[in-house]
């Protein structure tokens, strides 16, 4: 991160003019939020964990946790699924009755 402290004024004019400029122009910022969002992040995840040495007790904690995610992630679908008022067919035509 040393090569940031010397940037750090540079990106705070330059945030303060993108900002200055984005509301001057009515940019919508919603595509640059989505690229920060799905290619960002990611990539900074990705850089953090590129510059560090995995143990194996490491990989084991990814693991473990990764397969806990999508394990909640799969019972909570299937709970969410189970209900009917979650999944009946909405009638779009008046009753005749």
């Amino acid at each position: 991160m040393e090569f940031i402290r010397p940037l750090s004024p540079v990106i705070s004019v330059f945030l303060l003019v993108a900002a200055i400029f984005a509301h001057w122009k009515k940019i919508s910022l919603a595509s640059i939020t989505e690229i920060i969002v799905y290619l960002g992040t990611p990539a900074l995840v990705f850089s953090a964990l590129a510059g560090k040495s995995l143990l194996s007790q490491d990989i084991v904690l990814l693991f473990v946790g990764s397969t806990l995610i999508s394990g909640a992630f799969v019972f909570w679908l299937a709970f969410i699924l189970s209900f009917p008022a979650f999944t009946r067919e909405v009638s779009h035509y008046p009753s005749c009755s």
